[in-house]
């Protein structure tokens, strides 16, 4: 995991000097060979002068990079208006809800240690998805 120090105090309380971005890659092997790779960006504003990849614009969102045959890259950018506080603060939320709608699923298992593979598909709560 690389870590890119923070150049000045950013919207939220990170001091100078301090964490501001992390690149972090996991690769999976087959047979000794690399067969996927994921790689996660995560920055806490603004790109500061790091080498990290970043969206046109410096946008927010998602890169997807499929290197196979046909070879894929799809970017997902988020609505215009989104800055990194909101963004942060949506994140944070569905984050929670991940949680908060596991835990009817929780409630109805049999005591002890559960993942995602011992309990059944979770998904959102209370959505109108018409």
């Amino acid at each position: 995991m690389d870590q890119v120090p923070s150049p000045e105090i950013l919207s939220a309380v990170v001091l100078p000097g301090t964490v501001c971005a992390q690149h972090v890659t996991v690769a999976g092997y087959v047979d000794g060979k690399e067969r996927i790779l994921l790689e996660r960006i995560i920055r806490l504003g603004p790109p500061p002068a790091d080498d990290f990849p970043t969206l046109p614009g410096g946008q927010l969102g998602y890169r997807v990079i499929l290197d196979g045959r046909p070879p894929l890259r799809v970017d997902i950018v988020f609505g215009s208006g989104l800055d990194y506080q909101e963004y942060g603060r949506l994140a944070q939320m569905a984050t929670a809800a991940v949680a908060v709608n596991t835990i009817p699923a929780l409630c109805a298992a049999p005591p002890g240690f559960h993942t995602h593979q011992t309990l059944p598909l979770i998904v959102a709560q209370g959505v109108n998805w018409s």
